[in-house]
């Protein structure tokens, strides 16, 4: 008997032929909003405990999304840093120029067919020096900011965002056909950086006399007296260290608020919602928690020079202690990762968010699975600064070590184990009470750097720019070894 639905069924057939058939819908990826804050430890950060409510913005942002609570940097100065995080690779010895043959970021968004942007601050992250791999639009230029006679290759955050604003709404612009193009965009903010600038307009809410009261400075005095007995300091000179520090959380507020701008923009363009938000940094900063290095330390030097405030050159956890905070699709809300992170974790995790597939040489491991409360399982966090020393550090439930050792470059410095669990401040050197600890993570640290050569650019000639940026920063001389912040 036939069917009388037969001619339908031929008719429909055709109409779903392969030449014909409709086209399936194609996947809208979420947009990504990559924000690097230079400089910025996450002790100063309200939503990692701060008392100062430094970070409204950041700590909405925590709210809404995850907060991940131990996270450690692959470098404590900028170049080597962002080499580690924009490739997912750890450096191991001194580079600051990307791999050859690892894919950056950008570009792996780019290849995915992301609109790719990126407006830097820092002027040390230039196209000539190859930081402009894989984006479609790359600003580093620089505004020379002016203070104290002294000029930086950097812009300030309010200049910053007012050149990011135009290639952010190109960015989220409809298309004719309506066709959906998601971005990666870079934005890289240098306002934490020394030296820092007073912000009058926050003299109410976080005033540099309030501030400066928080830090009595008593342990730096006791060791500065220790070394040199007899010395007259006036006080003056503590004071103006203790405002320095106030100043520091200024800029931190300051930041913060351009990131709200940033976001607001994103809601006006009704791109927000779609987009995964991360923020992180890409070192801390030294404000006088520690001696300066030996090598650097004047034995006549005045409290500000005898102590640190800086970065680079140390491994301490004011200097690798970073935040990392994402919000937006895929990102669980009101989460924390309180088991050990790395800045090298953020590629994969990215990736994972948007539905890419990793790409090879990546380090790092995504931290979608720890967002629902799985846990890294990383037992050790590693970091290494250019010649001068590489640590360890092993989470326990009872203890936290951490190993610093110096480079053959360096063998005049001493190795130092710290229990950061009952020392967080890391005063008290443990290395020659507790060898066998030493014994044990040094041959991790050895272990982890033969697993992960690093081919090194030192030496690599630079130009005659890129020095004069390195020593307006303050690092070094502008030559090699700049791992050493003087500003």
């Amino acid at each position: 008997m036939r069917c009388p639905f037969t001619p339908l069924l031929l008719a429909a057939l055709a109409a779903c032929s392969p030449d014909q058939a409709p086209e399936p819908e194609k996947v809208k990826r979420p947009n990504v909003l990559l924000i690097v804050v230079d400089t910025l430890r996450a002790d100063r950060i309200s939503a990692y405990g701060y008392a100062r409510e430094t970070t409204p913005v950041l700590d909405a942002l925590a709210e809404q999304g995850v907060l991940a609570s131990d996270v450690t940097a692959q470098a404590s100065w900028t170049k080597p840093s962002m080499v580690s995080m924009f490739q997912g690779r750890y450096v191991t010895s001194y580079r600051d120029v990307f791999f050859e043959d690892t894919p950056t970021l950008a570009e792996t968004f780019q290849r995915a067919g992301y609109h790719t942007l990126g407006i830097v601050g820092n002027g040390l992250l230039s196209e000539k020096t190859g930081f402009d791999r894989g984006f479609d639009h790359y600003e580093s230029r620089s505004k020379k900011i002016g203070q104290g006679g002294r000029t930086l290759p950097a812009r300030e955050a309010a200049e910053l965002i007012g050149d990011a604003a135009a290639p952010l709404e190109f960015a989220t612009e409809r298309r004719p056909d309506d066709e959906h193009v998601p971005f990666f965009a870079y934005l890289h903010f240098m306002d934490p950086h020394g030296p820092y600038k007073a912000h009058p307009k926050l003299a109410k809410h976080l005033p540099v006399s309030a501030g400066a009261k928080r830090w009595n400075l008593q342990t730096q005095r006791l060791r500065y007296g220790a070394t040199h007995p007899g010395a007259v300091v006036a006080n003056e000179l503590w004071q103006e260290m203790a405002e320095d520090m106030a100043r520091y959380d200024q800029e931190v507020y300051t930041c913060d608020v351009y990131i709200g701008k940033v976001l607001d923009l994103l809601e006006r363009r009704g791109a927000l919602e779609n987009t995964i938000v991360a923020v992180v940094s890409d070192h801390g900063e030294g404000l006088w928690d520690h001696v300066s290095p030996a090598e650097a330390l004047n034995p006549a030097a005045a409290p500000r020079d005898h102590f640190f405030r800086p970065h680079g050159k140390v491994l301490y956890e004011e200097l690798v202690r970073t935040p990392m905070i994402l919000k937006g699709p895929g990102v669980p809300a009101g989460q924390r990762i309180d088991s050990p992170v790395e800045n090298i974790d953020l590629f994969p995790t990215l990736l994972e968010l948007c539905d890419l597939a990793p790409t090879g040489g990546l380090h790092g491991q995504s931290l979608v699975p720890a967002m629902s409360g799985q846990g890294t399982g990383r037992e050790h966090v590693f970091s290494s600064v250019d010649m001068f020393c590489s640590s360890v550090r092993s989470p326990g439930a009872t203890t936290d070590w951490k190993l610093i050792v110096p480079t053959e470059h360096y063998p005049a410095r001493k190795v130092e184990l710290f229990d950061i669990s009952t020392d967080p401040s890391e005063l008290q050197n443990l290395a020659a009470a507790r060898p066998e600890v030493v014994a044990r993570l040094r041959t991790t640290l050895e272990a982890w750097a033969d697993d992960h050569p690093t081919q090194t650019n030192l030496g690599q000639k630079k130009d005659q720019q890129t020095l004069e940026d390195l020593k307006a920063l303050g690092y070094a001389d502008g030559d090699e070894g700049e791992g050493q912040s003087d500003d």
